[in-house]
C-alpha cells in the first residue's frame, strides 16, 4: 500500500530512552528497545498481535544486551506489512491521521488518507465493532479511542490501535512531523495527555433556566395562561416590556456565571473489538450480495488508484474508468430497492459504508482538485448518488 502522490519518507533514528521504542537501523531492519524485564512480554504481544492482523507466525526474535543497558530484539520479521513499510516514516503532505491508521490496521477501510472524526464514529458504532465492557481487558489488535463524553455525546480525541498494555501503533497528528510509530503508550500519552480536560471537551450548564423566575409576582400576573418558556427570549420578536426585562436578567445571570457553571468531562480511553469489512460481508446473508461484493471491490480498486495517482497533473485513463464503473454500478444497485425500509440491517449498514467511503473520496477531489475534469465529473456522479440515497 502505498501513500497519496509521490511520497518522501524520514527515518526515525532508534531510540534510547527507558521506556519500550522501536527504531529502523540504517539497513533498515527494525529493532525494539526496551527494559530487560519487559521485553518478552513485548515479543510475545507482537507475535500475537502479527497473528491476529495477518495470520503470520513468527518465533520469537533473540534478545540481546543494548549499550545503553537494555535489551535490543530484531523484530522486522515479526510485525505486520504496514509496520516493517512504514515505521518511523511520515507522508510528503500533512493530512494522513492517528483514525485512519487504526481503520486501516482493523481493516475497516483500505485506503491511507485522512480519515474524519465522523467516519472514525461511523465504524465503532457500527456492527463492525462493539465496545468492551468496563474491566474487560483489551486484546492485541483492538482499537483504543480516546475520548470525552458529554451526555451521550462523544468527543473524539484521538484513536490508536492497541497491541499490549506497554505498545501502541498510533500515528501522532497529521502533520509531517508525526510518523507512523510502533510506539510506548507511556510516549503516546505525552502527547494525549489522557484524563486532563481537552480544549473544546467543556461545556456550560448552569441548570434549567426559568423565565418566571426573574419576573416579579406582579409581572406573573400579567400572563394569566402562564409566562412563556425560556426559549421566547432567544427568538428574534418583540416582547412585553414585563417579558424583555425578564429575559434581559435571565441572559445576564447566565453570561456572569458562565465560568461558575462550566461542566468538564476528562478523557478517557475506550477500546472496541472490531470484525474486517471484508471478513462481515462475506459472512452475511444478503439478498444481493455479489452485486455488494462487486461494488466493494470496484471502490476498493478506485481507493487503490486514488492512494497513488490521485491530484496528479494528467489523471490516469485508469483513475477516470475504475471511479465512474463504481458509481455506475453502485447506482444501479440503489436504484433497484425502492423500498429501503424492507432491506435487511446488515444490507443497509454495507450500503451506508460504501457509500460513505464513495464521499469520502469525492471529499478528496473535492478538496485537492476542484477545477479538474475529473473532480467534476466525480462530484456530479456522486451528486446523483447522493439524490438517490433513501434516508
Amino acid at each position: 500500500m502505498t501513500l497519496l502522490l509521490t511520497l518522501l519518507f524520514v527515518l526515525a533514528p532508534l531510540a534510547t530512552f527507558a521506556d519500550s521504542s522501536v527504531g529502523r537501523t540504517p539497513s533498515g531492519r527494525l529493532v525494539l528497545n526496551a527494559s530487560c524485564s519487559e521485553i518478552k512480554k513485548d515479543l510475545a504481544s507482537i507475535v500475537a498481535w502479527t497473528k491476529k492482523i495477518e495470520n503470520q507466525e513468527c518465533t520469537l526474535p533473540k534478545i540481546s544486551n543494548s549499550a545503553e543497558g537494555n535489551c535490543v530484539a530484531d523484530i522486522t520479521d515479526c510485525v505486520p506489512q504496514h509496520v516493517k513499510k512504514y515505521q518511523g516514516l511520515t507522508a510528503a503532505d500533512n493530512g494522513p491521521n492517528c483514525w485512519n491508521l487504526a481503520l486501516v490496521m482493523g481493516g475497516l477501510m483500505p485506503m491511507l488518507r485522512e480519515s474524519t472524526m465522523e467516519e472514525w464514529e461511523f465504524y465503532l458504532s457500527s456492527a463492525l465493532c462493539r465496545e468492551l465492557a468496563p474491566g474487560e481487558a483489551p486484546e492485541a489488535g483492538d482499537l483504543g479511542s480516546i475520548e470525552a463524553r458529554i451526555k451521550g455525546d462523544k468527543g473524539h480525541i484521538h484513536g490508536f490501535m492497541y497491541v499490549s498494555p506497554t505498545l501502541v501503533y498510533s500515528k501522532n497528528g497529521t502533520a509531517l512531523q508525526a510518523p507512523y510509530s510502533l510506539q510506548s503508550l507511556k510516549k503516546m500519552e505525552n502527547v494525549y495527555r489522557v484524563g486532563l480536560l481537552p480544549g473544546g471537551e467543556c461545556e456550560s450548564d448552569c441548570g434549567p433556566q426559568i423565565l418566571e423566575d426573574y419576573l416579579s409576582l406582579a409581572n406573573r400576573k400579567l400572563f394569566p395562561q402562564g409566562v412563556p418558556s425560556t426559549e421566547v427570549c432567544y427568538l428574534n420578536i418583540s416582547l412585553p416590556p414585563a417579558l424583555a426585562e425578564g429575559c434581559k436578567d435571565l441572559i445576564a445571570n447566565i453570561k456572569a456565571n458562565e465560568e461558575a457553571c462550566k461542566v468538564c468531562v476528562p478523557s478517557q480511553v475506550h477500546y472496541y473489538r472490531c470484525q474486517k469489512f471484508d471478513d462481515y460481508l462475506k459472512a452475511q446473508d444478503l439478498d444481493k450480495k455479489d452485486a455488494l461484493s462487486k461494488v466493494n471491490d470496484l471502490i476498493k480498486d478506485t481507493e487503490s488508484c486514488t492512494q497513488t495517482v490521485l491530484f496528479a497533473e494528467n489523471a490516469p485513463g485508469q483513475l477516470l474508468e475504475t471511479v465512474t464503473d463504481s458509481l455506475k454500478v453502485l447506482n444501479a444497485y440503489l436504484e433497484e430497492q425502492p423500498e429501503w425500509s424492507s432491506q435487511k440491517e446488515e444490507e443497509k449498514f454495507v450500503l451506508a459504508s460504501l457509500s460513505l467511503r464513495l464521499t469520502e473520496l469525492e471529499r478528496l477531489f473535492r478538496e485537492e482538485a476542484s477545477t479538474s475534469e475529473i473532480s467534476q465529473l466525480f462530484k456530479s456522479a456522486i451528486g446523483d448518488l447522493v439524490n438517490k440515497t433513501p434516508n
